[in-house]
């Protein structure tokens, strides 16, 4: 919640509360008549202790050093500038920790303070403090994109405003009340100051909860590759340089980097993912220049009845670590089209975590899936929210900027094995087809319905489990390639040994997903190449 509005920085260990405990600590040992010689060590000493008490975190550790640089700088009359003790920092906090850069917190605190030595020279020039406020948190937001970039794949617009707002309210309130409560507490085991806090903070939390259902407030970069995030930096750097001495050429470059976040809509690329979500399946399919973002079943984990005490409060869901980074990843906001195959938890039990956070515009999902009571529930839920629910049949071809044909299922059923939606597409020259968990029986009624069918990637039914995949089914298609979405040994044995015998008769080329990762193929509009691309490879 606090993340998807860009104010996490606000309630974590940072330099804000190091200023402040800091800045407190000098108050008041210089008010106890201790010289301003003598307090440089005594300083040390309690950034030391106050590093300890938070765990030596990243953030804390950065400004409790930069800060003892700078007053040694003042105090010994080094002569360094701000970029100088910076850079002493950095180095210092490398021979600590050498692998401090490749953390993202070590790469946010590092980059956003690096950041801040450009942005404040600029903002100091306003005149009202309270427009200077906003505007340093403004081109400060916009400095951290290349960062969020690189780790996040979205950035929070309206950040720089909720900063603008909450942080003086943080800094001239809340940290005070808190510290002097904290004080009170050892006197007096219930006081009003504590009870008012409280009830500030529950009414903060309403608020920050109707605030973050607006997924508007976040622009979905996608990931930025190294180069492209070298080459987006240095275009910032200018930015800054040009803003700083008020060069109108500072216009254009804002197009240029702005246009460079979105670069995503110039990518003449497109992909189809088979990606790894264990056991089960989820297949991502993304047309050239961002046309177009299509999802074929969300995964989900399949639970177990459990003791209430032994159920994690916050347990997340499967697709919060594997479907939901990769589609940020690949720059989506929203889903375009999201077909369920059939009604099993580990084909759409990620579905409404996936609309939480990348809302679904249009779902479809084989008549009868809804006679299932959890996904009954689930399209309550997805209505509620915008989405447009449709139920069909085979013969249905979807409205799309790819052709997608729908060959099962003939009858309405009741969402299981065999009555699973079958796919069929061509890209790039290539036919697929995506038989969800369709068993044998289906099989052979594709084979009458469609005797022409033929196939050059499958991706195998049920996992690879005996109950699909038939040898007359694969000799008539005739796949080149096979791909096999199951879990790193799982506890059914997917895939069975029977079906891999009957792929590699037929000289079927078998890919996995609990072996080779996600597999995947890209295509563009000006060339018919396609041909799969494994995140783990063979040794």
């Amino acid at each position: 919640m606090l993340a998807d509005l860009g104010i996490l920085h606000l309630f974590s260990l940072s330099g804000m509360h190091v200023t402040f405990f800091v800045g407190c600590f000098r108050y008041f040992i210089l008010r106890s008549g201790v010289s301003v010689e003598r307090l440089f060590g005594l300083q040390f000493l309690f950034s030391i202790i106050y590093a300890g008490l938070t765990g030596f975190s990243v953030s804390v550790v950065r400004a409790l050093i930069q800060s003892m640089i700078s007053l040694s700088n003042k105090q010994f009359k080094w002569r360094l500038s701000a970029l100088d003790c910076w850079s002493l920092t950095l180095l210092i906090a490398l021979v600590i920790k050498p692998y401090l850069l490749f953390s993202v917190g070590g790469q946010l605190s590092y980059g956003l303070s690096f950041f801040i030595l450009y942005v404040y020279p600029i903002a100091n020039r306003v005149k009202n403090r309270y427009l200077q406020m906003y505007y340093f948190s403004f081109l400060l937001n916009i400095s951290i994109i290349p960062l969020v970039g690189l780790t996040f794949f979205e950035w929070q617009v309206t950040s720089s405003l909720f900063t603008f707002l909450l942080l003086p309210v943080f800094e001239q309130l809340i940290l005070p009340l808190l510290s002097t409560s904290l004080l009170i507490s050892f006197v007096f085991k219930s006081n009003i100051l504590i009870h008012g806090l409280e009830a500030y903070f529950l009414m903060q939390q309403g608020l920050f909860q109707w605030l973050s259902q607006y997924s508007t407030f976040t622009l979905v970069t996608g990931a930025f590759s190294p180069i492209f995030f070298l080459i987006i930096s240095l275009c910032l750097l200018l930015l800054l340089h040009l803003i700083y001495i008020k060069s109108k050429k500072n216009y254009i470059i804002s197009v240029i980097f702005f246009l460079m976040i979105q670069n995503k809509y110039f990518l003449p690329t497109g992909m189809l993912a088979f990606i790894d979500v264990g056991q089960g399946d989820s297949i991502f399919i993304q047309t050239p220049f961002h046309q177009e973002n299509i999802l074929i079943d969300t995964g989900g984990k399949v639970g177990f009845e459990k003791e209430h005490w032994t159920v994690k409060a916050n347990q997340k869901s499967n697709a919060e670590f594997s479907v939901i980074p990769f589609l940020k990843s690949k720059g989506v906001k929203y889903l375009d089209k999201v077909l369920i195959s059939h009604g099993d938890v580990d084909h759409c039990g990620d579905l409404l975590t996936i609309n939480e956070k990348i809302p679904i515009r249009y779902l479809y999902f084989p008549k009868g899936t809804e006679k299932k009571p959890i996904f009954r529930k689930m399209l309550k839920k997805l209505k509620q929210t915008g989405t447009k629910c449709v139920g069909v049949l085979a013969n249905t071809n979807l409205d799309s900027s790819i052709p997608l044909q729908i060959l099962a299922p003939q009858n309405t059923g009741t969402g299981e094995n065999k009555d699973s939606m079958v796919l069929y597409t061509k890209i790039g020259g290539r036919r697929f087809l995506f038989t969800g968990d369709l068993e044998k029986e289906g099989e052979q009624q594709l084979m009458k319905q469609f005797s022409a069918l033929n196939i050059d990637v499958l991706k195998v039914g049920h996992h690879g489990s005996k109950t699909s995949t038939d040898a007359s089914f694969i000799k008539k298609i005739n796949p080149v390639e096979a791909i096999i979405s199951c879990g790193r040994n799982n506890r059914f044995k997917h895939p069975h040994e029977e079906t891999l015998h009957t792929l590699k008769k037929e000289n079927v080329k078998i890919y996995r997903t609990d072996q080779n990762g996600m597999i995947y193929y890209e295509w563009t509009p000006f060339s018919n190449r396609l041909s799969a691309k494994k995140i783990i490879q063979e040794n």
